[in-house]
């Protein structure tokens, strides 16, 4: 048995995040038999590179606008393949279309205009991170923008953004929201969920019925609980105003600590004992020790300046001594001369008189001229004395001034000298009165920051008791809602980063208020079958109470024997976070009166109403590869391609084309042909069965048609290139049925799905929704690893489940009720082969999708005219 897909390796991979790729819809209205056509391809001359999408930009229209005037109008972008693009003129980038930095150009000058599919091309292009950075927080804001017009496609990708926690936190209920918006489904009896979603909601409906006629004791209890609480609060609200009058009181104990450091010359910091004795050691005495040191140089500047004040004053008396002294001498000089002048003179006037009587006229001229000689000296002497004292008063007067001056500096130089004493006097004891009143503050900051904190505690454990009398409130209000906990434990708890339970056989339904399966025939025991994701970070795994083994897959597998009235059945997972999610519900043995209720509850549709509904046109591409011209053959695949389109066609009316040992250009020719074709009012369906290959670089997909190549990647078919054809398609609804590997991000939770008990008005609304929104698909073999080409007869597994409920069905099917049907098949069948086998059905990102559903209708009740929904219980 050869596998149908070639991976470089095959271990260690998961399967990316969820996202939306998706859904197919169905139009089930005049389905007519359907035209086949089988093709058995040869080789192709045709380009097949033409028939790829590209992002086009065609040129502008040229307008005419009256008789003069004509323009041309901005060039547009449209997404389409290569071949038409060149034919309408459009201009597209030939080569590296996997940079997304070339479309970004192309999409981005429409995004800004405000149209809403070019800005959800933009939020791609940055969600995808291709040529250029990949960038959640841009994606959502143009997705915002988009999904604030209505465009679905642009809140299904904004639901993604909220599920996967990319770009924005994680919140699953806002996705919830943004999908059902997608899907219009937001009324009160409609709403978008996943299958155990609607079975909790469904259970607690009917818990709350019974529910209220036990609540009188609760009621009490809550009451005095709520008194205890209200007294609580009010000694919590007095410990709080006790607290706020404290720290009030110690701010204006610190404020006032503050003024009084600050008025003697430093604003002390008072955050902290410790911090304020730093501050204080660092800042304050550091700063008065600077103003010390500078005040005592300032004095020695003045004494200096006295002392050479001094200097100067004794230089000037000596010069004044000086003076007197020499002033002293000329005077006595003078004396004597004037002395000698007065004698001479006497002496003169006796001569004279004695010359009278005697000839002694030669002595009176000598003692005249002796006596002129002696008045020439006094008058020299009188004139050097007059000098000396101008000289001795003149410089007298300087010294005076001189003095004088001198006193006045001394005197300055003193008081300044005493102001920097008294100065250095006042630094000194506002130093030491800083020093002895600081451990005082200190004490006193470290009682009331001690008396804060024992309030703080008080505080604290009040809120605690607070907390527990809240807690205690909060479990009397659940008990007042769900007096039991099993009613509560009926119900799926699921955390939001828990592992995932899912029950595949038998089908679960909500029934009394509690998760059920109503078995419909009298057996003594029953194989549960069910599911575990993730399985390789679980840590425990146990069914009523029991260890139990989980298969490499995931999937478990469990006999139990039937008690009555009911069998309870408790499942509990662990992953290794911690994170718990536990499963409870009963299998009850169902009764006739029981199974005819249930058919006739499920029969509630009328054809009137179903008829009312337009579902459109069916056609399938069906391809089957076999016999490759470089790879090993297959043997089942061109059996089940045309065993798909006979059923296809014979019993659901759909018009088919086969493709068998299809090469790259039959392919693509075959689903551009289809692109051109269908329309708006038609679904599509693309069956795949060949070989495949994984990149397990990045994860990437291809479909290998026979021409392909192992070590050459030139014909093989991207599951990028599909989706971008799907993208483009006008049919509203398609589903991609690939017995290979379709490569991408999944995601179950955005998946619209049939409520089990819904009236037969409501099924006719759901009906409606899904009629008229757009759904791209995926339901594939195998997720992400090989799968086995046979072991089924002349089918694979995968195949052989797929035929079998399409055949046995003989209702409405929808497309989960048909992979829920195809897995149970192919787990028990691929757990007798010991292999590992998952079937996967998930929305195809970046193709479209818009929150739909895929629909199979039996022609045969469309020429009855009596439409029956197929009766399930999920």
């Amino acid at each position: 048995m050869a596998p149908r897909l070639i991976a470089f390796s095959s271990k260690g991979l998961r399967p990316p995040v969820l996202t939306l790729i998706v859904a197919l819809g169905v139009f089930l209205g005049g389905c007519a038999a359907g035209s086949a056509s089988v093709q058995e391809t040869k080789a192709n001359a045709g380009n097949a590179e033409e028939l790829l999408v590209v992002d086009c930009l065609l040129p502008g229209q040229v307008r005419k606008l009256g008789r003069q005037f004509t323009y041309l109008t901005a060039r547009r972008p449209i997404k389409t393949t290569i071949i038409d693009c060149e034919i309408r003129g459009g201009e597209y980038v030939a080569y590296d279309r996997a940079n997304y930095a070339t479309a970004l150009k192309i999409w981005l000058p429409k995004a800004q205009e405000g149209d809403p599919a070019a800005q959800t091309y933009v939020g791609e292009i940055y969600e995808k991170g291709l040529g250029v950075k990949a960038d959640y927080e841009l994606a959502f804001r143009w997705y915002q923008k988009a999904a604030a017009q209505g465009y679905s496609r642009a809140q299904i990708n904004l639901g993604y953004l909220y599920e996967a926690g990319l770009g924005v936190p994680r919140d699953l209920t806002t996705a919830m929201n943004w999908y059902r918006r997608a899907s219009g489904l937001t009324g009160g009896e409609l709403e978008f969920v996943s299958s155990i979603e609607a079975a909790q909601r469904q259970a607690v409906k009917e818990e709350a019925v019974r529910l209220k006629e036990n609540v009188a004791e609760l009621q009490d209890r809550l009451r005095e609980a709520r008194e205890i609480l209200e007294r609580r609060q009010a000694e919590l609200q007095r410990a709080e105003q006790e607290r706020e009058l404290l720290l009030k009181q110690l701010e204006e104990e610190i404020l006032l600590k503050q003024k009084q450091l600050e008025e003697q010359g430093r604003l002390l910091p008072t955050p902290s004992a410790e911090k304020a004795k730093d501050t204080l050691d660092k800042e304050t005495r550091a700063k008065l020790q600077a103003q010390l040191q500078e005040a005592r140089q300032e004095q020695q500047r003045l004494i200096e300046q006295l002392a050479q004040q001094q200097l100067e004053t004794a230089d000037l008396r000596q010069v004044l001594e000086q003076t007197q002294e020499k002033l002293g001498k000329r005077r006595a000089e003078f004396q004597a001369a004037q002395t000698q002048r007065e004698r001479m003179k006497a002496e003169l006037e006796r001569l004279e008189a004695a010359a009278a009587g005697k000839d002694k006229a030669a002595e009176v001229e000598r003692l005249k001229a002796k006596l002129n000689q002696l008045q020439s000296v006094v008058n020299t002497q009188k004139d050097n004395i007059t000098s000396l004292e101008s000289t001795f008063q003149e410089q007298r007067s300087k010294l005076a001034e001189k003095w004088r001056q001198e006193q006045h500096n001394t005197q300055q130089l003193q008081l300044a000298l005493n102001e920097r004493n008294e100065e250095i006097r006042i630094l000194q004891s506002q130093l030491g009165d800083l020093v002895a009143g600081q451990e005082d503050a200190y004490a006193e900051i470290k009682a009331l920051e001690e008396e804060l904190s024992r309030r703080d505690a008080r505080i604290e454990q009040q809120k605690r008791e607070l907390e527990q009398q809240q807690q205690k409130i909060e479990q009397l209000m659940a008990e007042a809602t769900v007096p039991e906990a099993s009613a509560m434990a009926a119900v799926v708890e699921t955390s939001a980063v828990g592992p995932s339970i899912e029950i595949i056989e038998p089908p679960l339904s909500a029934t009394r208020g509690n998760l059920s399966a109503l078995l419909r025939t009298a057996v003594s025991e029953i194989e549960l079958v069910g599911k575990v994701t993730p399985r390789d970070d679980l840590l425990s795994f146990r069914i009523n109470d029991q260890a139990q083994e989980l298969r490499k897959n995931g999937l478990f597998k469990l006999h139990l024997p039937i008690q009555r009235p009911e069998t309870p059945v408790s499942i509990v997972a662990i992953d290794s976070g911690g994170n718990r999610t536990a499963l409870d519900f009963s299998i009850v043995p169902a009764t006739i009166k029981a199974q005819r209720a249930e058919r006739e509850k499920s029969s509630g549709l009328g054809s009137k109403e179903l008829k009312a509904i337009d579902f459109g046109n069916y056609y399938a591409l069906i391809i089957g590869n076999n016999h490759y011209q470089h790879l090993p053959d297959l043997k089942a695949a061109r059996e089940d391609a045309q065993v798909v389109a006979d059923i296809l066609q014979s019993k659901y009316g759909f018009k088919t084309k086969v493709l068998l040992d299809a090469d790259r250009y039959a392919i693509l020719s075959a689903l551009n042909e289809l692109r051109e074709k269908l329309t708006e009012q038609d679904n599509f369906l693309l069956y795949y069965a060949g070989h495949g290959h994984l990149e397990s670089a990045n994860l990437r997909g291809y479909w290998l048609p026979v021409d392909s190549e192992s070590d050459s990647s030139a014909n093989w078919i991207s599951n990028v290139a599909i989706t971008d054809i799907l993208n483009v398609m006008a049919a509203k609804h398609i589903l991609v049925v690939a017995d290979s590997c379709y490569s991408g991000a999944l995601t179950r939770s955005s998946l619209a799905r049939l409520q089990t008990g819904m009236s037969g008005e409501t099924k006719i609304k759901w009906f409606k929704v899904m009629a008229k929104t757009k759904a791209r698909i995926a339901l594939t073999s195998g997720g992400l690893k090989p799968v086995l080409d046979a072991g089924a007869g002349d089918h694979s597994i995968f195949a052989k489940a797929f035929l079998e409920v399409l055949q046995e069905n003989d209702d409405i099917l929808e497309g989960f009720r048909l992979y829920n049907e195809i897995q149970k098949r192919v787990a028990r069948a691929a757990d007798a082969l010991g292999v590992e086998q998952d079937p996967q059905y998930v929305p195809i990102k970046y193709a479209g999708h818009e929150a739909g559903e895929f629909f199979f209708f039996p022609a045969r009740l469309a020429a009855e005219n009596k439409p029956r929904l197929f009766a399930y219980a999920q």
